[in-house]
């Protein structure tokens, strides 16, 4: 009896274990379109702040999807750095604490936490800004000038080379005369 007792137990685990099984796979799905919904807000829209809510949003509903939750802790800590706001090591500080177990992100928190101690020890007050330089524009542009104020271009109404100002958006040209139908 003390084994037909114990088996019926285990069967109603093992049945528990599996039933549970599809749910679990459906929230971590969830949890990744999440994550991959936050990236696109980033990395393709630049929009810092939207990406920020849904990757704070991510780590409260789906913590325990641990992985994602450390990835997108990783990401926000990149998100706030790129704004130059101090919440940056915190989400490092975060991911380190409670998702100590995930590598490969953690190596690159660590990294980054050391980054952002030795800019507080220099005090240098230098930093990387993220901008959006040219959202849309009837040319192709090759470069920025070293001093940041133009982007050098190819002008597709005249063909000319031309520079435009990145401030106020007008185009200097460079070259007058150029044509399309004109062998190379």
């Amino acid at each position: 009896m003390r084994y037909t007792q114990l088996g019926a137990v285990l069967t109603v685990m093992v049945s528990m274990s599996f039933a549970a099984a599809p749910q679990l796979f459906a929230q971590e799905r969830h949890a990744e379109l999440l994550l991959q919904r936050a990236n696109h807000a980033e990395q393709v829209e630049g929009d810092l702040e939207q990406a920020i809510s849904l990757y704070r949003d991510l780590v409260e509903e789906h913590g325990d999807v641990r992985p994602v939750a450390a990835s997108a802790l990783l990401r926000l800590g990149l998100c706030y750095e790129k704004l130059g706001r101090d919440e940056a090591a915190n989400a490092y500080e975060r991911l380190l604490a409670e998702y100590g177990d995930q590598n490969e992100v953690v190596t690159e928190a660590r990294a980054r936490l050391v980054a952002l101690q030795h800019l507080a020890q220099t005090n240098d007050v230098a930093s990387i800004t993220t901008r959006l330089v040219l959202r849309e524009m009837n040319a192709d542009w090759f470069a920025i000038t070293p001093d940041g104020r133009d982007a050098v271009l190819t002008d597709y109404e005249s063909g000319d080379l031309a520079l435009r100002d990145i401030v106020s958006g007008r185009i200097r040209l460079l070259t007058e005369g150029a044509s399309w139908d004109e062998p190379w």
